[in-house]
Formats: C-alpha cells, structure tokens, sequence
C-alpha cells in the first residue's frame, strides 16, 4: 500500500486583517477571506519531503506535468517562488490558489485549496486645473474612479474621511491644498497636492504682414479674418520674460502645447497661403504654466494682373481687346471708361470673349456697347481705356491692368479734277479732300511717296499748272490732326506741246488715255 504526499498548506491563512503597511493587525473569525492592496504574494508549503508543487489561480484542478514546460493549454505552473496576485483595476478581484504535491514512491496529495484572496484595487489619485483670474484662484477637483468622495485639506495636513469633502471648486487660500479619493471595497487613492504658484503671464502673438482690404478678398478662407498678403512674420512674448526658466512653447495643429512643443525662440515667418493656427504656451520654474493663448492668421497670395493684349497705342478705326490672366481659374472683369472695375457694380462686365472696339459700327456706341461712353463726332480720337482685373476663390484680387488706346477715324482720300490724261500744252489740277479740315500733301515723283513735311512732298495751297510737255505723275495723301492718314491717291497728266489735227477737246484735253495710249505725247 503506498501511503500520499502531504496536502498542500497556504500562507497567508484567510480572515487576516492588515493595515495600510500590509502587516497582519489581527483576524475576523467571520470572515473568510483576507484583504489585500493591489497584490498579495502567497507561499505553499507541504510536509513531504523533496515533493514538487504545482499550482493554478484560475479554480480549476493542478494537473502535474513532467519537466519544466506545462502542455499548451494549460493553466497549471510549477510552483518555484511566491506566487503574485495583482490587481490594479478600479473595485477588487478575488482569488483562490489550488496546489498539489507530487513525490517519488507515493501518491499525489489531495487539492489543496486556499482561503479567498480578495486583493483591491485602488482608487484613482485626484487631479487637479485651476483658473485663475486677477484676484483669485479656483481649484476643480476630480477622480476617474467611478463613485469615489474626494477629502482635501487647506493647511497641508494629510486628509482622512474626516476631512473636507469635495461637492464643487473651492477658491484657494493657501499655498498647499491636499486630496484623496475614496471608494467602497477599494483602497483609498494616494494623496494628490496642488501648490499654488505664480502663474507666468500669457504670451502676446502679434503679426506682421501687409494687410489686404476686405474688399479684395474672395471665398470662404478668411471666414471674417484680417488676411494677409503672401507672407506674415509671427511674433510671441511674454510679460515674465526674464524670470528665471521663462520659455514659450506653441503647436500649429492645434492640440496643447506642452514642453516638448515647439520652443519659441524667434520670429517665425509663413509664406504659405491658407489658414495658420498656433497655439502659445509659456512654462517657468517653479511657475504655474500661463494660461494657453490662440491665434490664427489667413495668408493668400495674389492673383496675376490681367494683360490687354494688343499693346497700347494709336490704331485705324478698329482694334479687337483680349484679356488674358496667367492664374488658371480666374475670372477676369473689366471697364472700358476709365474706371476701376468693381465686380457686381456700376459699368463693370465679366470678360468672356474677345471684345472688337469698332468706331465705324454704330452698335459700339449703343447701351451696352463698348464705346458707350465715348464720342466719335467731328472725327475726334477716340481715346479708349479698358481696365481689368481678375479675381478667384481664396485669393486677393490681382492689381488693375490696363491699355489706352486711340482709336482714329481715316481722313478721306484726296481727289483730283480733272481726271488723269493727255492735254493741250497745259493742265491746271485741282484737288481737295472730302474731310473738313485735312492738310492735301503730293509730290510729282513717282519714287516718292507724299508725307507730311517730308522730302520731296509739298503741301496743297491752290491748284497746280502743269506745262510741262510729257507724263507728270501726282501722287496725293491727306492729313489731319487727331486722325489717320487718308489713302494714297495718284494721278497721272501728260501735256502736248501743240493740238492735234483732230482738235482739242474740253480743257484742252485731246484724250482720255494714259501713258500706254499715249507713248509720246509731244510732236514739236
């Protein structure tokens, strides 16, 4: 008959009570468990000698192995030290160790069962926030464990259950203020202390940049913002700069700064369009943070001036005006008297298409036309100013571009009587120009065409007598002030030296023909 390996026995035994050191202050016959914080270490002990022990802490049966290995699956272990029971949770966590004892040449030893080990967790220490303001400071007070009474003292004092109790913030008059947290069936909280500081004073962020009218932006970006124009230098500082450890701190995605932030040490400078958000801090030693400041800056860029493309200058009667603005997506708006275009207001228009500035069609000077505004009566220039300027979305409006253009009406070509031919030993030629007041210019060389005041060009006065035998050509311009030059005109007269056998005919004219009718005009 093989006798059995002794029972395994457990220490602590149940029902012991114990203090906050953890040392055994007496027992509760009644009780069957015993209490403990956040762990207990428990050692198993058996009277045979050279046994081996193992163990579970889940309630199930110890199932001995071979080795050192429990099989996968299993929730057995080799006991080789104290075993640890923890428990770090809000509330408690009971726990019963089983073990059995295993040696050579007997039988395993009954399942030795533990009293009930209930280990408490402990309840959350107590955080504190202040807010301050110029003559006081309010203290709020908080713990995460569910159901938990908060005791505090004001003069240092370490609070017990018959401290203070925490209903709402309390308005500090001392240096120290000190807190725990209690919870049923748990252990009271470490205790928590708030010392009041001096607080350092808020950082002041300020920026520098051009700023943009209102009236110039577009969107939703600014959302009511001063906004900026391509760049902005952002600058902090604090009222205790100086005192010792002052420093500032900031973010710009908008969480808390905290002294792994950012460090402020200089202007910083933002050249990206959008919204910029920044978040200041400032820490000190033996300081209580400054109160935590916001700031937000807009920045947009510019959008490309429009360009009026032909050039400026003076042009015949008619010039087409295309506008062109080199930010893609920008709608462009225009005025053709003069005035700075204002989208929505007054003679302002959104510029769709090429825009032709005609003053021979009537259409340009009807209502809506693009010379509404101008006079082309008495053969005046028209002297045309569009000005343009393009806006988009998120964007300050681009600077105003602009043309000027003089728009001049075309004398009429000169004429001359009589018409060119061949006549009788003279011709008096007559010419005049249909508009009022232009200048009749004309040289007698074909080689030189007639300008005003220039080589070889003679201005009309009275009519030219032409007696010199053979084919003189006459080439004709007129001028005028504030208009285009005419059409060239030319006519050619030949003289004979006496009349044909067949007569002369009116004016002396013995024929209608040109040079190529007549080759040699003279028979002296």
């Amino acid at each position: 008959w093989l006798g059995r390996a002794a029972q395994p026995a457990f220490y602590p035994m149940g029902n012991t009570l114990r203090d906050r050191e953890g040392k055994v202050v007496g027992s509760r016959q009644w009780q069957d468990f015993s209490v403990h914080t956040l762990n207990v270490k428990v050692s198993i002990h058996t009277l045979t000698e050279g046994a081996t022990l193992f163990y579970t802490t889940d309630g199930s049966d110890p199932a001995p192995f071979e080795g050192d290995r429990a099989p996968q699956g299993s929730s057995t272990k080799l006991y080789r030290k104290k075993v640890g029971l923890e428990f770090c949770e809000n509330g408690y966590r009971d726990f019963v160790v089983k073990s059995v004892a295993v040696a050579p040449g007997v039988m395993p030893s009954r399942v030795g069962v533990s009293s009930v080990y209930r280990v408490q967790g402990q309840v959350d220490r107590v955080t504190f926030s202040e807010v301050r303001s110029e003559d006081m400071v309010m203290l709020s007070m908080t713990c995460a464990t569910p159901g938990s009474r908060i005791f505090y003292e004001e003069n240092g004092d370490f609070p017990t259950r018959f401290s203070k109790v925490y209903t709402e913030p309390i308005r500090v008059h001392t240096r120290i203020v000190m807190a725990v947290a209690t919870a049923a069936g748990q252990t009271d909280s470490p205790a928590a202390m708030f010392e009041l500081l001096d607080q350092v004073a808020a950082p002041v962020c300020t920026a520098e940049g051009q700023i943009v009218p209102a009236s110039q932006t577009r969107g939703s970006t600014a959302g009511g913002q001063q906004v900026y124009l391509d760049e902005i230098t952002v600058y902090a500082v604090t009222a205790s700069q100086g005192r010792a450890g002052v420093k500032i701190f900031f973010t710009r995605d908008g969480t808390q700064p905290t002294a792994k932030s950012t460090r402020y040490t200089g202007p910083i400078v933002v050249r990206d369009a959008g919204t910029h958000n920044f978040t200041f801090v400032a820490h000190g030693d033996m300081m209580a943070d400054s109160e935590v400041v916001d700031a937000s800056f807009v920045i947009q860029n510019r959008v490309a001036p429009p360009v009026c493309t032909p050039a400026s200058g003076i042009y015949r009667e008619t010039v087409t005006l295309e506008l062109t603005c080199g930010t893609e997506g920008a709608a462009i708006y225009y005025t053709m008297d003069g005035s700075d275009p204002q989208p929505g207001r007054g003679a302002t228009a959104e510029y769709r298409s090429p825009i032709a500035l005609d003053r021979r069609e009537d259409a340009s000077f009807r209502r809506g036309g693009p010379l509404e505004s101008y006079d082309r009566g008495g053969g005046r220039p028209i002297q045309a100013c569009p000005r343009a300027m393009a806006c988009k979305d998120d964007m300050v409006d681009s600077l105003i571009g602009e043309a000027r253009y003089s728009i001049l009406e075309v004398v009429a070509t000169p004429s001359s009587s009589p018409p060119g031919g061949l006549f009788c030993e003279y011709v008096v030629a007559d010419m005049e120009c249909g508009t009022p007041g232009a200048e009749v210019w004309y040289s007698l060389d074909d080689s030189v065409a007639p300008t005003r005041g220039g080589e070889g060009s003679h201005r009309y006065a009275e009519p030219i007598r032409i007696d010199e035998v053979g084919w003189t050509p006459i080439r004709l311009k007129a001028f005028r002030n504030g208009m285009w030059e005419s059409e060239e005109f030319t006519v050619r007269y030949g003289v004979e030296a006496q009349a044909m056998a067949w007569g002369v005919g009116d004016n002396g004219r013995l024929g209608t023909g040109g040079e190529s009718a007549h080759p040699r005009p003279s028979r002296g």
